[in-house]
């Protein structure tokens, strides 16, 4: 937790330095932080205090009121809380389908499945200190921009709505991506086990600023999704 500390004030004691803020490098530390996942409510602390550090700082007011947007983000945000799981448990069959990626820095272990398409929606575990959460990846892929807000699900004629959080944008060969990633919590987790219990393709709908973006959920993709799911069930404690 202090190196934590220390790698995300690090910034902010460095340019301290100067007399004068500069709200150019503010924006930019703002936008670090903005990215880092909010994964417990002791880096939800860590990052609640490095914006003050930058907002105690600075009198420019897109600062200020970027500073006080994401401050007031950070006191609602509902952080999901790990559970306690055992990859013991999971034998070689199960692992089968699977990828196991080991973060050596942050201690993290990221499990994936090797034959999901992850160009529209995926599920991956992340277990740190023996605990997992379940990270859900919504992604719109296409030509234009949509700056995309929420997406829905049409299962057996009831729409199922996720809002697209905190999005990342990036220009791409041949189009552009928007993507937004969120650990479930007990109401979003809910919402994934109605979408997967469909038997049949899912429409899936992506709106925003620019419209909408229709795609669809196909019976493969959510079989491996659900797969991902009882992986996940097998190996709590």
């Amino acid at each position: 937790m202090k190196k934590l500390l220390f790698i995300l004030l690090f910034p902010v004691m460095l340019f301290s330095q100067e007399k004068k803020s500069d709200p150019i490098v503010d924006l930019k530390l703002l936008e670090f932080y903005q990215k880092q996942e909010v994964e417990s409510y002791q880096v939800r602390d860590v990052l609640k205090e490095a914006t003050e550090k930058i907002l105690s700082k600075s009198s420019d007011s897109t600062v200020i009121q970027k500073c006080n947007d994401y401050l007031n983000y950070l006191k609602n945000i509902k952080v999901p809380e790990g559970v306690l799981v055992d990859l013991n448990k999971a034998s070689k069959e199960d692992f089968k389908n699977f990828t196991q990626n080991q973060d050596k820095f942050n201690k993290t272990i990221t499990i994936t499945h090797k034959r999901l398409d992850y160009k529209k929606m995926r599920l991956e575990l992340r277990i740190k200190n023996n605990k997992a959460l379940v990270l859900l990846v919504l992604k719109y892929n296409n030509k234009d921009w949509l700056f995309v807000e929420y997406v829905q699900f049409l299962i057996n004629d009831e729409t199922v709505s996720i809002d697209f959080k905190k999005p990342t944008r990036e220009v791409t060969l041949g189009g552009v991506y928007e993507y937004s990633a969120m650990y479930l919590d007990e109401v979003l987790f809910s919402k994934i086990e109605k979408i997967l219990s469909a038997n049949e393709n899912v429409p899936m709908r992506f709106l925003g600023e620019k419209g909408i973006y229709d795609i669809g959920l196909q019976t493969s993709e959510i079989t491996k999704l659900k797969e991902v799911l009882e992986f996940y069930r097998k190996i709590k404690i």
